[in-house]
């Protein structure tokens, strides 16, 4: 590797945001309902860290697919 060159460690990571009930105390014999909303929010990532120096790169993207990870690596 020449000095020049870096190493890039490369991810995706997809963060959702929406109402989900994990777990609650219900009294045996009674119903209970949570309150969501109709719609969820997703957003979409690429993310690469170097090591030389801890520069951390980011973008975007509608969906994270082969395409989108071409052009990250691209930049």
């Amino acid at each position: 590797m020449k000095e020049s060159e870096e190493i890039y460690f490369i991810d995706a990571v997809h963060p959702e945001h929406q109402s989900q009930a994990v777990c609650r105390w219900i009294r045996k014999g009674e119903q209970k309902t949570l309150q969501t909303s109709g719609k969820q929010l997703r957003l979409h990532f690429a993310g690469a860290l170097s090591l030389n120096g801890m520069k951390i790169l980011t973008k975007e993207y509608e969906t994270v697919d082969a395409t989108a990870m071409i052009d990250f690596s691209k930049d």
